[in-house]
């Protein structure tokens, strides 16, 4: 699905704006503004920070930047999103952006990394996960092994590790996922340029076109 971000139409425009779209036709006006608008929310996207939790980056908003478009309307542009693949799943920014629900589509509980190792993966991408149940919920876990930070795969306590070191390996259970019916995501508008940083652009690129 696309998202569409942001409508610059003629016929709403400011008077600042409409000073310079009637000196311009439709085919220049969107050729001018359209281009800009398109670069100013890629680099947006780009330039935004990793996760809040300092979990390793799966570069998500930069997947987003290379699918930014411009779509030409009859008197105006759209600037629109479309969506990404994202652990091997295709993504929308809508949520981000606006909020709302998910709700799994193909299995009955949502799968919510809770681990750095976790973070960008999905539960395939794990050997030997069972089910832990807890007063807190529903956990998807992993028992008597070690997570490699450097590969995020899962290594063993090894043969050479006896003692209490080698007991502790064994008994460890590394909580990967959470599960849950559903999950409610805020919206962050500030994950896009704001509409007065649109208009001022939009501007920009239309005066430019007449200079």
């Amino acid at each position: 699905m696309i998202v569409p971000v942001i409508k610059i139409v003629a016929d709403e425009a400011t008077p600042a704006m409409r000073e310079w779209v009637e000196q311009l036709t439709p085919e220049r006006f969107a050729g001018r503004v359209g281009p800009a608008l398109q670069t100013m929310t890629m680099e947006h996207l780009a330039a935004l920070g990793p996760n809040e939790k300092g979990y390793p980056s799966t570069r998500f908003y930069e997947k987003f930047a290379r699918n930014v478009r411009w779509i030409p309307m009859p008197n105006g542009v759209t600037i629109a999103i479309l969506p990404a693949i994202v652990s091997g799943r295709q993504v929308g920014l809508a949520l981000r952006v606006f909020g709302g629900t998910i709700v799994p589509q193909t299995v009955d509980m949502l799968s919510i990394p809770i681990s750095p190792v976790s973070y960008g993966h999905v539960p395939s991408d794990f050997p030997n996960l069972f089910l832990v149940r807890t007063v807190r919920g529903a956990y998807l876990v992993q028992r008597g092994e070690q997570v490699s930070e450097a590969t995020g795969r899962m290594i063993g306590a090894g043969r050479g590790q006896g003692g209490n070191i080698g007991r502790r390996l064994r008994a460890d259970l590394i909580f990967l996922f959470k599960l849950a019916p559903s999950v409610t995501q805020a919206g962050d508008r500030d994950v896009l340029p704001s509409d007065d940083e649109y208009i001022a652009k939009a501007i920009e690129a239309a005066k430019g076109g007449v200079n």
